[in-house]
């Protein structure tokens, strides 16, 4: 995101360490980490993304939630309160995007790397639909696309409908793919 735009100001949780450790072991996460000499820079920070601490002087523009564990929807983000608390670090204006699973989602005992007949698969199709009608009761105006293939992800974007024709005139190219598909969760 830094090589597209060197003045971006990206923070980061993530609550597992060693999703933090191992990029910057092995896929150069410390060269994102250092500021650009135009100011920008990847903060990363350990902890719980949903704490109260976990937010900036005039809130976010944008908020990024990938929200599954463990094949599951966080329980946190089932409940309205947070939610709401999630609205409440934006800035006027900002959006969140949420990462709405799939047309298959993955339950695993967790403690297999690979699948050893432990894992069980299910329809993502509930998991999409509850997760967009939850974040639909906060932001009404709620904003759902597919990703790619049959097998690939459902993404959710809070605000409303922008004139997709302008949006993607000021992305770089390779940005721009699928960016029409974006539709009203309520049409």
């Amino acid at each position: 995101m830094l090589d597209l735009w060197p003045s971006c100001k990206l923070i980061s949780w993530e609550i597992d360490v060693i999703l933090v450790d191992v990029p910057r072991d092995f896929f150069g996460l410390p060269k994102l980490e250092a500021p650009t000499t135009h100011g920008g820079v990847l903060q990363v920070c350990i902890g719980d993304a949903l704490e109260p601490s976990a937010s900036i002087d005039g809130g976010f523009a944008g908020i990024v939630i990938n929200l599954f564990a463990n094949g599951e929807i966080l329980p946190q983000l089932q409940e309205p309160k947070t939610r709401l608390e999630l609205k409440k670090k934006l800035k006027e204006g900002g959006r969140i995007m949420i990462n709405c699973g799939g047309i298959c989602v993955e339950k695993s005992d967790f403690l297999s790397e690979v699948d050893d007949g432990t894992w069980i698969w299910e329809d993502g199709g509930y998991a999409k639909e509850a997760t967009l009608r939850a974040i639909a009761e906060v932001f009404p105006e709620t904003l759902f696309r597919k990703m790619g293939s049959d097998n690939n992800n459902y993404m959710a974007l809070t605000g409303p409908l922008l004139d997709l024709a302008a949006w993607a005139a000021v992305l770089p190219a390779k940005l721009q793919k699928g960016l029409t598909d974006w539709r009203s969760f309520y049409p």
